[in-house]
């Protein structure tokens, strides 16, 4: 048991809402309880930035090199919020690196 669910084993049924800081209070009602706890018991006093991309750009990249439709690629880069215009940019830069003919 950690510090907090001991906190709240003995809290006598307060309302968890008005427990908590602000900031756990929104992850409880997004994530639960247990996410909550997991966070503030693995990260607790640090700021975490949340990239605005979820999968790193290698990774983008390399699905969409797979791909000989451009439609395709053009629907990887949307799916992944990036332009498809910017994607075809890295492909061509992957393809360079790929080939040995540098950046």
């Amino acid at each position: 048991m950690g510090y907090s669910e001991d906190i709240l084993s003995i809290s006598n049924g307060w309302d968890l809402t008005e427990a908590v800081n602000k900031e756990y209070r929104e992850i409880i009602e997004i994530f639960g309880i247990d996410v909550a706890l997991k966070l503030y018991q693995h990260y607790r006093g640090c700021k975490l930035d949340c990239p605005k991309y979820f999968y790193n750009v290698d990774f983008v990249v390399k699905v969409a090199a797979q791909k000989e439709d451009k439609r395709e690629r053009e629907k990887i880069a949307v799916l992944c919020g990036y332009t498809s215009d910017w994607l075809e940019q890295r492909l061509r830069k992957y393809y360079r690196q790929q080939t040995g003919r540098g950046n």
